[in-house]
């Protein structure tokens, strides 16, 4: 959550009873008997309140007392998650998750971040110790025997904000004092690594020196293996003698300018804040003598005046001076060597007193930044103790910031942001949750509609191919039967085709035994139940006990193959639907 959005005038105890609230609980703990318990009990790691108060109370917690305590619990959790802390210093805060609880129950003013004194109380205790380390052997234990002493006054008159602001103002004070400590060994703690980093530093300097001058320009290739060579070289010497406050190094940079300024655009040089200083026709004389004064013989010291004399003339006189490329200075372009200014840090987020957990061979460690050497090129870096603990380039941070081997401590109003925070995501969650429920509702609506329709084609269909089979038992029926001239005495047929309403509707009483043909060995079971809601019939045995289901088209399909018998009659089941004494029967049974 960004800084900006945590309201310090914006109480959050509707969407904490909104959030966490839950109706279903009927428990009777509350009020100043809940608060009372809370003074009886400690929380562990991951446990909650609710279980801890189970220990001391055989009451319940009752809902909107549930709610706080939910909302207390997520606050700690989310704290310790998002803001780390070591492990030690998180075990001493657990205890004062049940004053957290005891103040949410009883001032409202605890549901506004930042402005309960527990809540700064909190915050400046992470703040203060999130350096902190546990392995930083005895000289840190006195620090973490003062979180504890804070911890144990605060718990002294449960609960008691004024207790709790009086501890705050002694912890400011110890914290404070120990912040400026620190920044006291900052200077000292620099120069120490600037001597350390020796010839390091010193072509650190030379690099961004030289790329300074040269900016994006190209010069002709002689020029270029001039400067990057035998030229750089020189400027090392020239620092390790005399060093960059003396009169030679400020000779050295006005040369170097002066030798630049005629092979690159007139508007770049204009622009410069320190324009070159040096005539042309002095350039060769200045570049040996310097070049003879930190110790190169006289034939390279008058190669390197002739090679620049050379170039000079050819420049002044509008003649070609060969090829042009970027100078490279100790294998590595000139551009990797700028300078990185305060506003460039800034932008990266890297500003000195903030804290990283940065991880080494032996393993992660929590490290302040003290200060940087070579315009912000490196960054060195103490512990909670003030002890020198690591130099990295800014390159190497932000590499490792980018891969998770750094991290960044927040250590800015934590808890008071922890209170928001956990809100908001419990909000989201229960958002969620409500929305992939609405899901899964239209899903089976859905299903459920697409199933009604299925059954209404199943049943169309089934109805249909009654109908189909009505109509050819009806023609098979006048086919065969004769006629009143080719009967003539003849006695006509009590059996006629069976009634159209008795086939399609369909209706076989309860009890009725059936045998099925459809499988091997055939089955012999009577009807149980007819099921209206899935629209079919359940069969049975003897016993009672379900032998099959069959919706009304697949049953409407077994007595078009004729796979299915009316035991009673042991007839096919369409030859007595198809006579006068079948339809008759069926609409006894009807």
């Amino acid at each position: 959550m960004d800084d900006e959005r945590l309201s310090l005038t914006r109480s959050l105890e509707i969407d904490v009873h909104t959030g966490f609230g839950n109706p279903a609980r009927n428990g009777t703990l509350s009020g100043s008997a809940l608060v009372e318990a809370l003074a009886g009990i400690s929380t562990q790691p991951q446990g909650s309140l609710e279980r801890a108060l189970s220990g001391v109370s055989r009451e319940a917690v009752d809902a909107e007392a549930s709610a706080l305590l939910a909302w207390v619990d997520a606050t700690f959790d989310n704290w310790f998650a998002q803001y780390p802390i070591d492990s030690e210093i998180q075990n001493s805060l657990q205890a004062m998750r049940p004053l957290a609880a005891a103040f949410a129950c009883e001032e409202k003013r605890f549901f506004t971040p930042g402005a309960h004194a527990l809540h700064r109380l909190l915050d400046t205790l992470h703040a203060g110790f999130t350096g902190w380390s546990g392995d930083l052997g005895k000289t840190a234990r006195p620090a973490l025997e003062a979180v504890d002493e804070a911890i144990q006054r605060c718990l002294q008159d449960f609960p008691s904000e004024p207790a709790v602001d009086h501890t705050l103002h002694l912890l400011e004070q110890k914290i404070g004092a120990h912040r400026e400590q620190l920044e006291r060994l900052d200077e000292g703690l620099v120069e120490r690594e600037q001597l350390a980093a020796g010839g390091t530093l010193t072509r650190r300097i030379i690099g961004q020196t030289l790329a300074q001058i040269l900016g994006e320009h190209e010069v002709p290739s002689t020029l270029a293996a001039l400067i990057g060579g035998d030229w750089f070289e020189a400027a090392s010497d020239v620092i390790q003698n005399t060093g960059v406050g003396s009169e030679l190094w400020q000779r050295y940079v006005s040369v170097t300018t002066s030798l630049v300024d005629p092979f690159i655009d007139p508007s770049a040089r204009d622009s410069r804040a320190d324009p070159a200083s040096v005539a042309p026709n002095q350039l060769p004389g200045e570049i040996k003598a310097i070049l003879q004064q930190v110790g190169f013989s006289d034939d390279r010291a008058q190669s390197a005046s002739s090679t620049a004399e050379y170039l000079l003339l050819r420049q002044t006189s509008g003649q070609d001076t060969g090829p042009r490329e970027s100078v490279t200075l100790d294998g590595q372009p000139a551009s990797v060597w700028r300078a990185i200014t305060a506003e460039q840090l800034s932008e990266k987020g890297i500003e000195p007193g903030e804290w990283y957990h940065i991880q080494q061979p032996e393993g992660f460690r929590r490290l302040r930044l003290a200060g940087t050497l070579a315009e912000n090129t490196y960054l060195i870096f103490m512990d909670f103790t003030g002890a020198s603990a690591l130099r990295l380039s800014t390159d190497e941070l932000m590499t490792m910031l980018h891969s998770g081997e750094a991290q960044k401590l927040d250590a800015h109003q934590t808890f008071s942001r922890a209170l928001v925070e956990s809100v908001e995501k419990h909000t989201a969650v229960r958002a969620q949750k409500a929305a992939e429920q609405a899901a899964t509702e239209k899903s089976l609506a859905e299903e459920a509609a697409q199933q009604a329709a299925q059954r209404a084609r199943e049943r169309d269909e089934a109805a249909r191919r009654l109908s189909d089979a009505e109509t050819r038992s009806v023609e098979m029926s006048q086919t065969l039967a004769p006629t009143e001239a080719q009967a003539g005495n003849q006695t006509t047929s009590a059996e006629q085709p069976f009634d159209r309403k008795t086939v399609l509707q369909l209706r076989i009483p309860i009890g009725t035994w059936l045998g099925f043909h459809d499988r091997e060995p055939p089955i012999m079971a009577k009807v149980a139940v007819r099921d209206l809601e899935n629209d079919s019939y359940i069969f049975s045995n003897r016993d009672g006990i379900k032998l099959r289901e069959l919706t009304v088209p697949q049953l409407v399909t077994l007595i078009e193959r004729d796979m299915v018998d009316i035991l009673e009659h042991r007839t096919s089941f369409k030859q007595t639907l198809a006579t006068t004494a079948g339809a008759e029967r069926l609409g006894q049974l009807q």
